[in-house]
């Protein structure tokens, strides 16, 4: 590991960190789903083998952009994905780099119907997709 790889590990040590605080302390970034957005969960859920565990991950990847990717639990990195709340019980998490932006924002998690699309998320076979809606800013959300 060079001195690069270490600094880089520390900035992303230092985002976790304040996203955490951020979270923990305030009221976190993602508000609830939207009741489309509820009706593709319940779809998911109902076909999903009892105890199969959630998880929306904004990875900020290519395929995904900065939507939600619904996966198992088990694909969330615990101790580096950064915890930004829940919505319809399903935890939410974010890539650090992401979730410093995200943290400081209100959002939902609403969805679009149609599958097409090129993610591995695993609502694309029940005909829609999540997306962000970021809500608009109010005195209560710069707390």
């Amino acid at each position: 590991m060079t001195a690069g790889d270490r600094g880089g590990d520390l900035r992303v040590a230092a985002a976790v960190a304040g996203c955490n605080r951020l979270v923990r302390d305030h009221v976190p970034p993602c508000v609830g789903m939207s009741t489309r957005a509820l009706r593709l969960l319940a779809r998911v859920q109902a076909d999903l083998e009892t105890g199969a565990g959630l998880a929306f991950l904004i990875s900020g990847g290519c395929c995904g952009g900065t939507n939600p990717v619904m996966c198992r639990r088990d694909a969330v990195l615990s101790g580096f994905d950064v915890p930004l709340g829940e919505a319809g019980g399903v935890p939410l998490f974010a890539h650090p780099e992401h979730a410093r932006y995200l943290c400081h924002d209100r959002f939902v998690i609403d969805a679009l119907d149609g599958g097409a699309s090129d993610t591995f998320s695993l609502e694309v076979p029940y005909g829609g997709r999540f997306v962000l809606r970021e809500l608009p800013a109010t005195s209560d959300a710069s707390g």
